[in-house]
Parts: structure tokens; sequence; C-alpha cells
């Protein structure tokens, strides 16, 4: 039995300037940095064995903050990365008012797989290489338990995986959310998803 824990980064200045991230990076907020340590706390006694992370700073932020105490080893690899927005990463989300401009996000969260910004990926071009490295992880960590760090639309890629793509999810998984997923054989449990809860406790 493989063990798989999904979350997303922590709260970045961008974040909450509401910009378009995807391949740049801004750092993390100070809530963004709590937000990890309450993760990784939630974390302590599930014995996870490695993690793998996407190589943004961001993520790989959140990441060494949760491993930090255990020296839980940490790989990163560039198929995790967020979906790449081409000419649109860092605008704020509300200065894309060309036609056509916002329209790409909302098509893209109901799981579009061909539009894209400019220059950018589709979601199609980020599954192709996310699945190939879940395969990868899946295939050499059997038997272990695994955490992945990655972004909002990575996620929800890398969910479509064990399920179907969630289009009734508006907008992305929630900064440092915890998924929890049981492979059995070949069988997939989502035992919970988009769980939010530690980011709540004092």
């Amino acid at each position: 039995m493989t063990t798989i824990f999904l979350t997303r980064h922590g709260e970045t200045v961008w974040n909450t300037e509401k910009r378009l991230q995807g391949s740049k990076d801004s750092p993390l907020t100070d809530n963004g940095i709590l937000q990890a340590k309450k993760l990784r706390d939630r974390l302590k006694n599930e014995k996870i064995d490695i993690i793998y992370a996407s190589p943004i700073k961001r993520a790989l932020d959140t990441a060494n903050i949760i491993a930090e105490p255990n020296n839980i080893p940490i790989v990163t690899c560039n198929e995790l990365k967020e979906v790449h927005f081409g000419e649109f990463e860092g605008k704020v989300i509300g200065e894309l008012s060309k036609p056509g401009e916002a329209n790409f996000l909302m098509e893209m969260f109901k799981g579009n797989q061909e539009v894209k910004g400019p220059n950018g990926e589709t979601l199609l071009d980020v599954q192709k290489r996310a699945f190939r490295i879940l395969d990868n992880i899946l295939e050499k960590e059997e038997s272990k338990t695994i955490l992945i760090v990655a972004h909002g639309m990575t996620l929800k890629v890398l969910m479509s995986y064990f399920e179907d793509f969630e289009s009734d999810l508006k907008g992305v998984y929630g900064q440092t959310s915890l998924t929890k997923i049981i492979r059995d054989e070949d069988k997939f449990n989502v035992l919970f998803k988009n769980d939010i809860t530690h980011t709540e406790m004092r």
C-alpha cells in the first residue's frame, strides 16, 4: 500500500495581489510561512518517507519547512511546476480585460485542455509532464508514504490521475491544503482532498 499526500505551496505576495504566477515566482508571505508550519505540524505523525517538490522557490520553501524537523529527503521535479501562463504571468487577474483574456482562466478551471496564455502551456501540456513524473514516483516509491508539493493548477491536473477532472471546483486547491490518497494495488482511494482545517487552527 502506498500513501500519497498532495499539497500546494503557502501564500505568496503575488497571491495576495491576485497576480498570475505560473513559472515566475514571488516569496512566501509571513502567513504563507505560518501555513507551511501548520501543515508540518499536522503531518508530524505521518512518517513521510520522501517529498517530491516543484523547484519553483515558493513550493520548495514550503517543502523545506515541512521536511526540516525530520530531515525528510526532497527531490525536485520540473514536471511539477505550475502551468506556464506565458505573457500573462505577472499580470493582475483583473487586468486581463481584452476579449478572451480573462476567459482563458475560466476555461482552464473547467478543464479545457486546449486554451493557454500567449506563448504559454495548455493543461494538456501540464498533464503530459505531470502524469509522466507521477508514473515514475509511484513505481519508484511503492509502499512508501510520499508528499508532493506543487501548485494550484498542477494539483488539479494531478488529481485527474486519480479521478475525473474537477470542473466543479471553482479556482484551485487552497494554499497548503492537504489531499490524501491510498493506492492499494491498482486502485486509488481518495480519503480527503483540499482540506485546510489545519490552517484555521491557532
